[in-house]
């Protein structure tokens, strides 16, 4: 592999980063090992945060499947109660899909800011910081999704709240699955 087809491989796969930090980036202005450490940084949380989304986006498009036997008469007998039951049980389930999401998204931003208070405070680009860094300023737990992460803090409320919500929106589901076709 040549120095430019490398270095295009790198701009690739920071492109593909779901982060918020690769937004606005001149990649013409970096060297290609600075590019290698742009890309390293941000592959630490890429895997927890897409294992996160994936969670999410499953949930939502089962719930929305869920309304497809509604307009087709034949694959489900609700009565006009249990119709009512089953849009107020979707609406709720919504809500915590939301919230899961709306949560998510929180520690996402608040993993930028982070990022970003320790890159002025050691005075030197975000792109630079290693997880060393992180873990010595205690943010290490920003970067994580369902798991802890080797070397972070001892703060488990955000994994608890990820799985709550989560395992919530699937009991949600099967509960509007049972009323559909139980």
């Amino acid at each position: 592999m040549t120095t430019s087809e490398g270095r295009e491989a790198t701009i690739q796969s920071i492109k593909k980063s779901r982060s918020p930090l690769r937004t606005g980036l001149d990649y013409e202005q970096f060297s290609d090992a600075e590019l290698r450490k742009i890309d390293s940084f941000l592959s630490l949380a890429e895997p927890h945060h897409r294992r996160v989304k994936k969670t999410i986006t499953w949930l939502f498009m089962f719930a929305g499947f869920l309304w497809i036997p509604l307009f087709f008469p034949g694959l489900t007998s609700l009565s006009e109660a249990e119709l009512v039951v089953f849009k107020s049980n979707q609406l709720r389930l919504y809500v915590i899909l939301l919230s899961l999401w709306g949560y998510i998204k929180h520690r996402r931003m608040k993993q930028v800011t982070m990022i970003l208070q320790i890159s002025t405070q050691l005075g030197k680009p975000w792109f630079e910081l290693t997880r060393e860094d992180l873990v010595a300023a205690e943010a290490l737990s920003t970067c994580e999704g369902f798991t802890r992460l080797e070397g972070s803090d001892k703060r488990y409320l955000h994994i608890f709240l990820a799985w709550f919500f989560s395992v919530l929106g699937v009991g949600q589901l099967l509960r509007q699955s049972w009323l559909l076709f139980g």
